[in-house]
């Protein structure tokens, strides 16, 4: 039987699940204009193409950059679509980009290490 933390009972009751995929409690990483990150608790919904959906408790901004780490895979895209529905958001993510193993994964840290150090130097 799956466990959900009490500070998402409330957020997965309200949401309806548009898979059959389990429910789990997932961040939503997101890059904010000023170039902090924020991460936004959710609810996976359901990946179907090149949509992902959660359901958070707070509205995420359209164009948003984000990133979801789910089921040992972690899905890069933007915001392109935000809709309330009761007490919850319904985030729908296009993805640009889904890394599977470690290998895709450590090349990507690789090379956003090398963009925040450049980024340093201009500032």
């Amino acid at each position: 039987m799956r466990t959900v933390p009490a500070e998402f009972e409330q957020l997965e009751s309200q949401c309806v699940l548009d898979s059959n995929d389990a429910t789990e409690p997932v961040n939503v990483e997101t890059v904010l204009p000023d170039g902090n990150r924020r991460a936004v608790r959710g609810i996976f919904r359901g990946f179907r193409g090149d949509w992902l959906s959660i359901c958070t408790a707070e509205r995420i901004a359209l164009s948003t950059a984000a990133a979801v780490q789910y089921n040992n895979a972690l899905f890069i895209g933007e915001v392109l679509a935000c809709r309330e529905m009761d007490a919850a958001w319904i985030i729908r993510i296009k993805v640009k980009r889904m890394l599977t193993n470690l290998q895709s994964l450590m090349r990507l840290r690789s090379a956003l290490l090398r963009i925040n150090q450049s980024m340093r130097g201009r500032i």
